[in-house]
C-alpha cells in the first residue's frame, strides 16, 4: 500500500484484516507496526498518477542504492594536489642547487687553466730575456698563450654571471618556497578547522537522528494508543457508521500531525547544515584572498627594494668612472704639458734649430693632439 495524503510518499507492506465482516469497508493490518487500516471499500482502475507515483518510488529506491558519498574524498584530492605542488618545488629548488655547484666547478676549473697559463708566459718571458749585447727576442708562444688567457678571461666572467643567475634563481625559488610551505600550513590548519566544523554538523546529525527515533518512539507510543482505540471501533463498526467515520477523521488528523511535525523538523535542520555550509565556504573564500593580496604586497616590496638597490649601484658606478675619468684626464694634461716642455726645451737647441722638418713634424703632432676628437 502506498500512502499519497502527504510527500514524501510512505509505502507499507500490508495484509487483508478478517475481510468478511465488515461490507462497507475493507481493513488491513500494518506489517511494520501492527497499525489497522481501515478504508472504503472502493475500486478504481490504475491511472497515470499512479503510475507517476509508482516511477517516484522506483527512483527514490534507485537513487538511494545507486549513490554512496564520501565525505572526506575532495579534501583528499586537495591535500594530495598540494602535496605534488611542494614536491615540484622541492625538485626545483634541488636541480637549481645542482647547476650551481656545476658552475662553481666549472669556474674552478677555468681559473686553474688561467693560472697555469699566466705561469707560463712568467716562464717564457723569462727565458726570452736576452743578454744586453744581444738582440731581444720573444717566445713564439707568448702571443697564443695570451690569446688564451683572454678566451679564458672571458669564459670566467660569462661562468661567473651564469653562476650569478643561478644564485638569485635559488634564492628566487627558496623564498618562493617558503611561502608555498607556510600557505601549505595555513590551509592545512583551515582544512582541520572545517573538518571539525563537519565533525560537529556529523554530531549534530546524529542528535537529530536520535531526536527523530524519540519521536518515532512516541509515534508508536501514539500508535499503541491508535490500536486501542481501533478496537473500540470494530466493537461499534456494525452499531454505527458515524463512529466509523469518526476513526478515520482521527486517523488523519493524526497522519497530518505526525508529518507536520517532520516536515519542520527537517526544515530546520536543512536551514542549519546551509548556514555552516556558507560560513566555511565564506572563510576559506577569506582565507585564499587574504594570502594572495600578502603575496602580491610582497612582490611589489621586493620589486621596490630591487629599483632602489639597483640605482644606488648605477649611482656609486658613475661616481667611480667620472672620477677615473678625471685622474687620467689629469694625468693626459700633465704628459702633455711635460711633453710641450720637453720639445719647447729641445727646440731651443741650436743643433735641433737648424732642421725645419724636425719642428714642423712636432707642430703636425700637437696639431693631431689637439683635433683628435677621442682624447679626454
Amino acid at each position: 500500500m502506498i500512502d499519497t495524503s502527504s510527500l514524501p510518499y510512505t509505502e507499507w507492506q500490508i495484509r487483508d484484516y478478517d475481510p468478511g465482516t465488515c461490507a462497507k469497508f475493507r481493513r488491513f493490518v500494518n506489517e511494520s507496526d501492527q497499525m489497522l487500516i481501515v478504508t472504503p471499500l472502493v475500486y478504481t482502475p490504475a491511472n497515470a498518477a499512479d503510475q507517476d507515483i509508482l516511477q517516484s518510488i522506483y527512483k527514490y529506491h534507485f537513487g538511494f542504492n545507486a549513490t554512496c558519498p564520501q565525505p572526506d574524498e575532495d579534501d583528499e584530492v586537495s591535500s594530495n594536489q598540494i602535496e605534488t605542488q611542494y614536491k615540484d618545488a622541492l625538485r626545483k629548488i634541488d636541480n637549481l642547487i645542482a647547476d650551481k655547484k656545476k658552475l662553481q666547478s666549472a669556474i674552478t676549473d677555468k681559473t686553474a687553466a688561467l693560472q697555469k697559463a699566466n705561469q707560463k708566459i712568467s716562464e717564457l718571458s723569462q727565458q726570452s730575456v736576452c743578454p744586453p749585447t744581444a738582440a731581444p727576442t720573444q717566445d713564439p708562444e707568448i702571443p697564443h698563450l695570451q690569446n688564451t688567457i683572454q678566451s679564458l678571461q672571458k669564459s670566467l666572467g660569462d661562468l661567473r654571471s651564469e653562476l650569478k643567475t643561478a644564485e638569485t634563481s635559488t634564492h628566487s625559488f627558496s623564498s618562493r618556497y617558503h611561502e608555498a610551505k607556510q600557505t601549505i600550513t595555513n590551509l592545512n590548519a583551515e582544512l582541520n578547522s572545517i573538518r571539525n566544523q563537519y565533525n560537529l554538523i556529523s554530531n549534530e546529525k546524529v542528535t537529530a537522528d536520535l531526536t527523530i527515533k524519540g519521536k518515532d518512539n512516541e509515534i508508536a507510543s501514539l500508535h499503541d494508543q491508535l490500536e486501542e482505540y481501533k478496537k473500540q471501533i470494530d466493537r461499534l463498526t456494525m452499531a454505527s457508521d458515524g463512529a466509523q467515520n469518526k476513526a478515520l477523521t482521527l486517523k488523519s488528523s493524526h497522519s497530518a500531525t505526525v508529518q507536520q511535525l517532520k516536515q519542520s523538523f527537517e526544515l530546520r535542520l536543512t536551514d542549519k547544515i546551509n548556514t555552516l555550509t556558507k560560513s566555511r565556504d565564506d572563510k576559506l573564500a577569506s582565507a585564499i584572498q587574504l594570502e594572495e593580496e600578502k603575496c602580491k604586497s610582497q612582490r611589489d616590496r621586493d620589486l621596490l627594494e630591487w629599483k632602489i638597490e639597483a640605482d644606488n649601484i648605477k649611482q656609486d658606478y658613475k661616481k667611480k668612472s667620472d672620477d677615473e675619468i678625471a685622474i687620467m684626464r689629469a694625468t693626459f694634461t700633465d704628459e702633455i704639458v711635460d711633453l710641450r716642455q720637453t720639445i719647447g726645451n729641445i727646440r731651443s737647441n741650436d743643433d735641433i734649430k737648424s732642421e725645419p722638418m724636425e719642428t714642423d713634424e712636432y707642430d703636425r703632432l700637437f696639431s693631431k693632439i689637439d683635433n683628435n676628437p677621442n682624447k679626454f
